[in-house]
């Protein structure tokens, strides 16, 4: 860039005096913009030969153009930004990486530009994705030595207890163990594992379909052996279409039959399973906060998992707040006993992790 700038400016000026004898006044303009080309290159370069450097210690964290002791860092994280398809179907853009923020002690200021959304008391320290190590051991580094300033939680988040406090990262050191009904916050011992399975129906489903579909399938065989309809002549034409019909149905209702939705809450997390689909562990070292809300589009009572950061599940987040990414586990009203069954014993379980958060 420089030398382009330089070259330009030099062949101009030539071309300009020698061609058609023009004046070093008439070339003044051109001559200082010209100069201006050239001296935003060199800062440029100047920029661009200091290596970019990330180092996180026992001592702080330390970067290209600026070093900060723990004393000197409030809180430091990962943001994950909103945007991209969870599903990264074709054509679609790919989930965005995470940011790695910092904020710094008050007085503390970094020799760049502060995020002006929050006030210009965070910095936005280096897009993960241009790092040349795996997400894994940058959140390890910082886990390991920036303790309780690692942002785990979404700000805002309420502990389960009457006193309404608020949870902060802070207690991460706290004792694990579940929240007891009485809101101390002594641990108590949790029960054994419970499963809530959602079997109703499925089984007569199935065999409705299945009687349904061979109904179908016989009089369409009838008929093309035979030749005569043995039904009135516009219930045999669409025999074919119900047929097919009553067969997808039939299987599906096979598959909601032999693998029904599924909650089971124990020591290894919480794992989900949709009704003839596939299982998700949520487990427990990689929950940062399970909290229930309902969902604005049909509001009914869903358990969300936060969850740690550098984190990722099978499952596809649903949506990310506050920097964080949540994930919608499973529907309560359509488990046996509903949210007033489920809710204790995913509190029971969850040693410490319960809290709650409005949804947006």
């Amino acid at each position: 860039m420089v030398g382009w700038a330089l070259a330009l400016e030099a062949a101009c000026g030539l071309w300009l005096v020698a061609g058609h004898g023009v004046g070093l006044r008439a070339l003044a303009p051109f001559l200082c913009f010209f100069a201006l080309i050239g001296l935003g290159g060199l800062r440029y370069l100047r920029e661009v030969r200091k290596p970019f450097r990330l180092e996180i210690d026992a001592w702080g964290v330390r970067l290209h153009d600026a070093e900060l002791s723990w004393a000197q860092i409030e809180q430091i994280g990962l943001e994950y930004p909103p945007g991209g398809s969870p599903e990264g179907g074709p054509g679609d853009d790919p989930v965005p990486e995470p940011r790695l923020v910092l904020w710094p002690a008050p007085a503390v200021e970094l020799p760049r530009a502060a995020d002006r959304a929050y006030g210009g008391r965070r910095y936005t320290l280096v897009d993960t994705a241009d790092l040349d190590q795996p997400l894994s051991r940058l959140t390890d580094a910082i886990r390991r030595f920036g303790g309780s300033r690692m942002k785990r939680l979404p700000a805002g988040l309420m502990a389960d207890r009457p006193s309404g406090t608020t949870r902060t990262a802070a207690d991460a050191d706290a004792p694990t163990g579940a929240i007891d009904a009485a809101g101390s916050g002594h641990p108590v011992r949790p029960g054994l594992p419970r499963e809530f399975t959602a079997t109703g129906g499925n089984a007569t489903r199935f065999t409705v379909g299945l009687v349904a579909a061979l109904t179908f399938t016989l009089l369409v065989v009838d008929y093309l052996r035979s030749g005569d309809a043995p039904v009135p002549g516009p219930f045999m034409a669409l025999a074919p279409l119900a047929g097919l019909v009553s067969w997808g149905y039939t299987g599906r209702a096979y598959l909601h039959w032999t693998r029904p939705r599924r909650l089971l809450v124990g020591p290894e997390g919480l794992t989900a399973r949709e009704a003839g689909g596939t299982g998700t562990v949520f487990d427990w070292p990689g929950i940062a906060a399970v909290t229930v809300a309902t969902r604005p589009a049909d509001e009914h009572p869903w358990p969300l998992v936060w969850a740690e950061p550098g984190r990722v599940f099978t499952r596809d987040r649903s949506y990310v707040h506050d920097g964080q990414e949540v994930y919608r586990v499973i529907r309560l009203d359509r488990l046996p006993g509903g949210a007033e069954t489920v809710v204790p014993a995913v509190r029971e379980w969850s040693t410490g992790r319960f809290g709650w958060l409005p949804e947006k």
